[in-house]
């Protein structure tokens, strides 16, 4: 009877700590989506409940479904780990990371079973008058030897040792990634297998110095960061009324890009690519965006820049399979951008909906070779973490293929940050100085400087020229991000 109750406030003591790990993690995931929240709350309010009725009533039939729930419980988190999020919501079909907190839910709730299977089976008992007239007295199954226990625990405990192994699995898809993203050749310093402290990919080994530019190339049938610098989708130009109107055709879609040699993503893009069309106008221009959704989440553009209400792309979601027309004047004119911003906001901008937005001034700018350089990561193990970083969506592609600039010649790079997880990213130029106007709304510089630290939605313009040849290297200065991808030449030629 004392065993019997020690485990009965054990297994009590095991759920209200597996309720209160999932208490804690609640928040974070009503941000996410409130049905992952809703969830999250079921499960710890059960639990919670669950630790109070086993003491009162420990029954046979609340034993079992302690431990058909909590099985259950289980078996979903070694499918978030290894599979991927079942059926619903924002996350559905992604590859959850192992936390703490997660480890310790679940290794109270296998413990959980343990104790209730150990509750749930009968004793042998002696066949003396005394121990039969006190079975008698009580409930069937109230006694527990010491071989049941054990031969309990080893049955449950070889569940869990299941699911420690697909754990490693998971762990083991997350090292592959590591291994994937150390064939990008990258490394702090010239020596050959120096291992990184950057965060994601860490304790990766490198293949050798930065100058090698990584091992392979991607496939960019689809996506070509090289035509992506320097194009820009100015739209069906008509005229009506007397004036310009633009027509530009969006759309939302879930594609599979690579984001550096054999590292693919599971993107949300516009018109199927990361960063999505360089959406160019004059100001006064009369804009009309005819987006179309082809995902299977709600989603829409939001520009910035102004216009009226209706037009802000933060309530009016575009549902799967629905169109929406955003009309407005292009003003201020300058470097901005647009981007999803369905909540979870953090979740639309990681997966991919984002790109550069320029309105040119009434006033033309000095001619000059313009490109466009929007800084962005992407968290490819899903644990709220950037493990690549890039210029336009590939992570070292301009170190392996240089921009080619003419000597003494004036450049504009229309510079944008939308990086998400990260404080901060930044460009710097080598062996030069760049003239900086914030955000592009006036024409006359702001600074004169060699790097420029920009918060995520900031942006700018800058111009400069080189006056000798040579290749000269450009990258964010947050070392890290470099390390990572992060990283181009421009080879100056005559």
């Amino acid at each position: 009877m004392a065993t019997r109750a020690w485990i009965s406030y054990l297994a009590g003591a095991l759920s209200l700590v597996a309720a209160l790990a999932h208490f804690w993690a609640m928040p974070e995931h009503f941000e996410e989506w409130w049905g992952y929240g809703m969830f999250f709350l079921m499960t710890a309010l059960a639990q919670g409940l669950y630790a109070s009725v086993l003491l009162r009533w420990p029954g046979r039939t609340l034993l079992l479904l302690g431990i058909v729930g909590n099985l259950a419980i289980i078996a979903l988190y070694i499918a978030t780990r290894t599979v991927g999020v079942p059926f619903f919501g924002p996350h559905a079909g992604e590859i959850e990371g192992i936390g703490a907190v997660d480890l310790v839910a679940t290794g109270a709730e296998v413990a959980l079973v343990i104790a209730l299977v150990a509750l749930l089976r009968p004793v042998r008992l002696s066949k003396t008058p005394a121990l039969v007239r006190e079975s008698r007295l009580t409930e069937a199954g109230n006694g527990l030897s010491r071989r049941d226990f054990l031969r309990a625990a080893g049955v449950v405990g070889a569940v869990g040792v299941s699911g420690g192994a697909l754990g490693l699995r998971a762990a083991g898809g997350v090292g592959a990634l590591g291994a994937a993203g150390g064939a990008l050749g990258v490394g702090a310093s010239p020596a050959a297998g120096q291992e990184s402290t950057g965060s994601g990919m860490k304790g990766m080994k490198h293949g050798g110095d930065l100058g090698q530019g990584g091992v392979g190339e991607v496939d960019i049938s689809r996506f070509d960061p090289m035509k992506f610098l320097r194009n820009f989708y100015w739209g069906e130009e008509r005229q009506e009324n007397g004036r310009t109107v633009r027509e530009y055709e969006m759309v939302a879609e879930e594609i599979e890009i690579e984001v550096a040699p054999g590292v693919f993503y599971p993107a949300w893009a516009y018109n199927g690519q990361v960063p999505g069309p360089t959406i160019r106008a004059r100001e006064g221009d009369r804009m009309r965006v005819v987006f179309k959704n082809r995902g299977t989440h709600p989603h829409t553009i939001h520009f910035h820049g102004i216009h009226p209400a209706k037009m802000d792309g933060a309530f009016e979601l575009v549902g799967p399979g629905q169109d929406f027309v955003y009309e407005f004047d292009a003003e201020p004119f300058g470097c901005h951008l647009y981007h999803c911003h369905v909540p979870p906001l953090r979740k639309h901008i990681e997966k991919g909906l984002y790109g550069a937005f320029i309105i040119d001034p009434k006033e033309a700018r000095p001619p000059a070779d313009e490109m466009v350089m929007v800084m962005n990561g992407f968290d490819t193990n899903f644990d709220a973490a950037n493990e690549v970083y890039t210029v336009n969506g590939v992570a070292f592609y301009y170190q392996r293929n240089p921009i080619k600039l003419k000597k003494d010649e004036l450049i504009r790079v229309y510079l944008i940050n939308i990086t998400e997880f990260d404080l901060i990213n930044s460009m710097h130029v080598h062996a030069n100085f760049f003239d900086y106007y914030p955000t592009g709304t006036s024409l006359k510089p702001a600074e004169l400087t060699d790097t420029k630290m920009l918060a995520q939605g900031e942006r700018g313009i800058m111009e400069f020229t080189y006056g000798r040849t040579g290749t000269f290297m450009f990258h964010a200065h947050v070392n890290e991000f470099a390390e990572l991808g992060w990283l181009g030449h421009f080879q100056v030629e005559e």
